[in-house]
């Protein structure tokens, strides 16, 4: 299932304000070649009047963002590579500043992987975003199934093949998933597989349409079908108007049915619609915040920074809908956005739920918050507000080789036992410690963090070394082994 991680480089939430200021969106689709394999796509939107900009030899002003892209199977590394993504030339910042996108296309072999994603201005030093999310590549080779779907701004037939190509046209990806009053389309590409192999199935219908996310509830009038001949692959590019549909959180959806209407595969991807002209919103699932706890927050900074500090216990479309809010500052949607979160997890008593955690919040704000980031967008914060206090906390501000680092030691996480994390200060200032290394699923992973965390006074070009020499005074391994 395709995901979108929205990279919290200049937050306003994974997008709270930070020390961070460039601001870009990453998400992926995945797809299948027969006969070659499967490959996946990730596409890189970064916002033009976020960088930072300085002449290039030519003259004119540029932007210099560097990636780092990893993806980690069980035993080993699958890819991995890193470049400076360069913004178009422009005269001066003064005038009109475009956004630019990366698209990158990655043939691995089918199964679990952990993506890892590294993004910064390599014209101005204000830290690196890194984030990790564990993907599934898989195509059934005998039954029907679907890719992921695309999102795209716009399309072409294709002149000369390129990295956008797929099926004949040339694809410029819609990165994010939000989509404002100005959009009133919404198009979209993705390939069905192995309609061929489906015993007695000649033909097949592909029906697509938008549903409420609260709910499931289908819009009306708001998809298309198809009918298609069976084969290997067949490519579908839809678009839907969108220019009715009201503000709201959406799935998109795509089935594939047999000519007896059975589904034969299905596959939704989510979206957000903020649409000034409609007079209604879809947005809430029908609880008035009226004379409640959200009600009385009538502060827009307030209420910003009480959605910002949800994040590290929000799931992946609360984020979504979070981030496109705060950028609006509309306070009765969020008003709604924050009740609605604390209902669902607590409907007997959300009021409840919400001031155990606002103590939590206070916790880490005290502990690891600094004057320019609050304690809960930090690293150290995040950990603690998601999976609660550690266990144990250990680490050395003193080795003479290493920077500043605690390990922090859990005795159960979920259905884990006997997880860690190590927090690092590579700045030797401040109290923001980075995360450097877990071995808690879905969290980074460096198996070389024992080098990166002694980089003070060691420099390796060797990349399969993993380990650093015990030494007079370290401890760090035997710490991270052996938790006090």
């Amino acid at each position: 299932m395709r995901k979108k991680i929205i990279i919290p480089l200049a937050f306003i939430f994974f997008n709270t304000p930070c020390a961070f200021s460039l601001q870009a969106y990453f998400s992926y689709a995945v797809f299948h070649s027969p006969g070659h394999g499967s490959y996946i796509e990730t596409y890189l939107l970064v916002d033009g009047r976020s960088v930072a900009y300085n002449r290039n030899p030519d003259g004119n002003l540029q932007g210099k963002v560097a990636v780092s892209i990893r993806f980690s199977g069980k035993d080993s590394v699958a890819y991995d590579d890193k470049y400076n993504l360069l913004s178009p030339g422009i005269t001066d910042t003064a005038g009109k500043v475009i956004d630019f996108i990366d698209q990158q296309r990655i043939w691995l072999p089918d199964g679990t992987y952990l993506l890892e994603l590294s993004v910064s201005d390599k014209n101005k030093n204000d830290g690196i975003f890194r984030d990790t999310v564990k993907i599934d590549i898989a195509c059934p080779p005998g039954s029907v199934s679907l890719s992921d779907i695309e999102f795209i701004s716009a399309y072409s037939k294709s002149l000369k093949p390129n990295i956008t190509t797929k099926n004949g046209f040339d694809m410029l990806p819609h990165v994010s998933n939000f989509y404002p009053s100005s959009d009133s389309i919404i198009g979209f590409y993705a390939e069905i597989y192995n309609t061929d192999k489906a015993p007695g199935r000649d033909t097949c219908i592909v029906s697509w349409f938008i549903c409420q996310a609260a709910g499931m509830n289908i819009v009306p009038e708001s998809g298309g079908f198809v009918k298609k001949v069976s084969a290997g692959v067949n490519p579908l590019l839809a678009e839907i108007a969108i220019k009715d549909l009201p503000s709201g959180n959406y799935y998109l959806i795509v089935q594939v049915k047999s000519r007896k209407n059975e589904v034969l595969a299905s596959k939704k991807i989510f979206f957000q619609r903020s649409n000034i002209h409609a007079e209604n919103t879809a947005m809430a699932s029908g609880n008035s915040v009226e004379n409640t706890f959200a009600s009385v927050i009538t502060s827009v900074d307030t209420l910003t920074d009480y959605i910002e500090s949800l994040r590290p216990v929000s799931d992946t479309y609360e984020v979504y809908y979070a981030v496109n809010q705060l950028n609006r500052s509309d306070l009765k949607l969020m008003q709604q956005f924050f009740y609605e979160f604390w209902i669902k997890r607590k409907r007997e008593n959300p009021f409840g739920a919400w001031s155990d955690y606002l103590a939590e919040v206070r916790k880490v704000n005290a502990a690891y918050g600094s004057g320019i980031i609050k304690g809960y967008a930090t690293d150290r914060g995040r950990i603690y507000l998601r999976y609660g206090p550690p266990n144990s906390i250990s680490g050395d501000t003193h080795d003479p080789s290493a920077f500043p680092y605690e390990i922090w030691h859990y005795y159960h996480i979920k259905n884990k036992t006997n997880r860690r994390f190590v927090f690092y200060n590579p700045e030797l200032a401040g109290n923001n410690y980075i995360l450097l290394h877990s071995d808690f699923p879905g969290e980074l992973y460096d198996a070389q963090w024992q080098l990166k965390l002694h980089k003070r006074d060691t420099q390796t070009n060797d990349m399969d070394t993993q380990s650093y020499p015990e030494h007079f005074g370290g401890k760090s391994n035997d710490l991270f082994k052996n938790p006090r």
